[in-house]
């Protein structure tokens, strides 16, 4: 494998789709764990569930930085109540923020629990202030309703083309909603 060129091994892992086909390729060589470590990233959704999931992943990250954060494409942050180790808030929380504020990349974010995952999070401020900062965002899910995201729609500068948000019976509905996407940054194809 290693006679091939870099760019031949890439096209040929750049075509391929399937996820256990893309993990065997990982194991032959080194060019090609480097190579499909990236596939994978591009094409996978990377989820985050708890303290162990974002601090292994932050680490994951934080071994190549420059050669495989470019390549996040996909994230789900789902982290319900009594998933955040207390021991490791700080840090877990340190890594998540860190993460979106470098994920330059960076085009479909679901919250299936934001307030749960705000609550988790320590209702950090940022965590909203990072996610409207998010530029490159084509898709945001929530799939409940949360609160800051009247602000993230106002203040953000993604380009959206899919925002999915479970109003579930909320005194803010669909009128409501409408007034902050016309004042929305964030461009919504009719």
């Amino acid at each position: 494998m290693l006679d091939l060129d870099w760019d031949v091994l890439a096209s040929v892992c750049g075509r391929v789709q399937d996820v256990r086909t893309i993990l065997s390729l990982s194991l032959t060589c080194r060019t090609l764990h480097t190579v499909a470590t990236k596939r994978l990233l591009e094409t996978q959704t990377v989820t985050l569930k708890d303290s162990r999931s974002m601090l292994s992943f932050h680490h994951f990250i934080n071994a190549d930085r420059g050669a495989r954060l470019p390549f996040v494409r996909k994230l789900r942050i789902d982290i319900l109540p009594g998933r955040i180790d207390e021991d490791s808030r700080s840090e877990a929380v340190q890594s998540l923020l860190d993460l979106l504020q470098e994920a330059t990349h960076l085009e479909s974010l679901a919250l299936p629990h934001p307030n749960s995952t705000h609550r988790g999070l320590g209702c950090d401020p940022r965590f909203p202030e990072i996610v409207a900062r998010l530029s490159t965002l084509r898709a945001l899910a929530l799939e409940r309703w949360w609160a800051p995201i009247e602000g993230i729609l106002s203040n953000t500068t993604s380009p959206l083309r899919t925002l999915r948000i479970s109003l579930d019976g909320r005194a803010a509905g669909p009128c409501h909603l409408k007034t902050y996407i016309a004042s929305s940054n964030a461009y919504l194809p009719h």
